[in-house]
């Protein structure tokens, strides 16, 4: 991922060493040259749109014996999750309850509504999500609807439910 930056902190002298940004490959270099010694390396500016995964700071030696004079760490970043807000109404007021059958990015998960109609699902990686309502058949059908969720935010679906309609003779 590229953006990451890293500053490598002497355990000894306390001397700071400004390490990237990453480049699209992932691979940053110190802006000076970096002198032998014990360092702890802390990830300071994550990729936008990204986190740790849990690890953002490694202790690594630098001396004589480290091949080509290089560190190297993995970091590991993930997005950020969004969220995902489902907004239920309809025709006979009946919002509560209702299931809806979210599939995308390893995601298939049902859902109800609850506290008038509204659920919001979190923690969703960004990408595209089919969002189904599983309908009762006195209604009549419902549309599936695609909708993006993006790191930090929250997408909004809205179902709108019409009753079936007939003759009586």
């Amino acid at each position: 991922l590229a953006g990451a930056v890293f500053i490598a902190t002497n355990k000894e002298t306390g001397v700071q060493y400004r390490i990237g940004p990453t480049n699209s490959a992932g691979y940053a270099k110190s802006e000076m040259p970096i002198p032998y010694g014990t360092y702890e390396i802390v990830e300071s500016v994550f990729p936008t749109n990204f986190k740790s995964d849990g690890t953002s700071s490694w202790t690594k030696t630098l001396n004589a014996d480290t091949p080509n004079a290089t560190i190297t760490i993995n970091a590991v970043n993930v997005p950020i999750p969004g969220s995902l807000k489902i907004v239920k109404t309809s025709e006979d007021g009946v919002v509560d309850g209702i299931s809806f059958r979210i599939v995308g990015d390893g995601v298939d998960q049902t859902v109800q509504t609850a506290n008038g109609g509204v659920i919001t699902v979190d923690g969703l990686r960004p990408g595209k999500f089919t969002v189904t309502e599983l309908v009762a058949d006195h209604y009549e059908p419902q549309s599936s609807q695609t909708v993006t969720v993006v790191s930090n935010q929250t997408a909004t679906v809205t179902f709108d439910n019409v009753l079936k309609r007939g003759t009586l003779k």
